[in-house]
């Protein structure tokens, strides 16, 4: 299992990464899988989103029974529970070590923040006359929410900070008018995306609410991040390639064998990544989960249990990754083709 590495440690790391030299966290040789049920078996549109450091997930679902609601999935269970206060509400995601969660209503997309005490705070617009897109992204372990919120026509990425029901406005760029503040970490990291005319969007990236520059993601076709850590290592994707973006310097991170095109959707402490690689050579068209720590590249499903594997199980997508290196995850099961939700902790060699 992975730890968190301490900040001289995480300096020889970055240190050798820039002399070539391949120094890697140590990695789970397997996987225990869980997999992530709805409250009840006729529930449909099942979604989970992020996972904590104590491995509670969260996500959501819709249902002849309940209709919209937010759920949790408590460490070791794989059946969900409606959050307290979570009906008609989506949930989005969990803070990694204090367990703030934060949603949006269903009816009128207000934004929505659990407290760890249970108390529930419901985040207001920049003006009165919200538009419906109003939302809550992600949330810190200190209860900031980032997302986003409209004033004057144009929709702007937005903090709410705690104590604050109405947010502060992040900077963009001159000429955007379409902006959300996507994903937060500590020491003030945020990253997000904007477009001056609803079709091209470019990644935005935020350090103590000062804009910061991109460079070197121009080059990238399409460029998007999608998850940032304390250090400011932010991932995502461009041109078809899964990249990791380290304050101005762009790596791709290498394919699973075989594969054309990869994404990466998530980063964790130990700079270890989750994401997905599709397309073949030979011109198939699968998709696999997928793990980099540094310049090594792992097909997840070459980590699952040999029981799993006979059972039919295929890792498809990594969505997130905690400190303590347990993944969630988008599955297959046999010739069944529907998204299953999966949670993977690793074990001890």
């Amino acid at each position: 299992m992975s730890k968190r590495y301490p900040t001289h440690t995480r300096a020889l790391l970055a240190a050798a990464a820039l002399l070539g030299l391949a120094i890697f966290p140590a990695q789970a040789s397997t996987y225990q899988m869980t997999v992530l049920e709805a409250v009840y078996t006729t529930d449909y549109y099942l979604s989970v989103a992020s996972i904590d450091n104590n491995d509670v997930a969260v996500g959501q679902a819709s249902s002849f029974i309940y209709g919209l609601a937010a759920l949790r999935w408590q460490p070791g269970s794989s059946q969900a529970e409606i959050i307290p206060g979570g009906s008609a509400t989506v949930s989005a995601a969990i803070s990694r070590k204090k367990g703030y969660i934060v949603g949006s209503r269903s009816y009128g997309h207000k934004p929505v923040l659990w407290n760890p005490d249970g108390s529930v705070v419901t985040l207001l617009p920049l003006e009165k006359n919200n538009s419906p897109d109003e939302a809550g992204q992600d949330v810190d372990d200190k209860g900031q929410v980032v997302g986003s919120s409209y004033l004057g026509g144009e929709r702007l990425p937005v903090v709410w900070k705690p104590g604050q029901t109405k947010p502060t406005v992040l900077p963009t760029p001159a000429g955007m008018i379409y902006s959300v503040a996507y994903r937060i970490a500590a020491n003030g990291w945020i990253v997000g995306y904007g477009s001056a005319d609803y079709n091209n969007y470019a990644p935005l990236v935020w350090k103590g609410g000062a804009l910061q520059d991109t460079g070197g993601l121009a080059s990238f076709a399409g460029a998007s991040l999608n998850s940032v850590n304390s250090m400011g290592s932010a991932v995502g994707r461009g041109s078809g390639e899964a990249i990791l973006w380290q304050q101005g310097v762009v790596t791709k991170l290498p394919h699973v064998k075989g594969s054309t095109s990869c994404e990466a959707y998530a980063i964790n402490e130990n700079d270890e990544v989750v994401g997905n690689c599709y397309g073949s050579d030979d011109g198939g068209g699968y998709s696999v989960g997928a793990l980099w720590n540094g310049t090594k590249t792992i097909d997840l499903n070459t980590r699952l249990q040999p029981s799993d594997v006979a059972a039919g199980w295929k890792i498809i997508r990594g969505l997130d990754i905690n400190d303590n290196g347990s993944i969630l995850a988008q599955a297959e099961f046999g010739s069944d083709y529907h998204t299953r939700y999966v949670l993977l902790r690793p074990l001890k060699d």
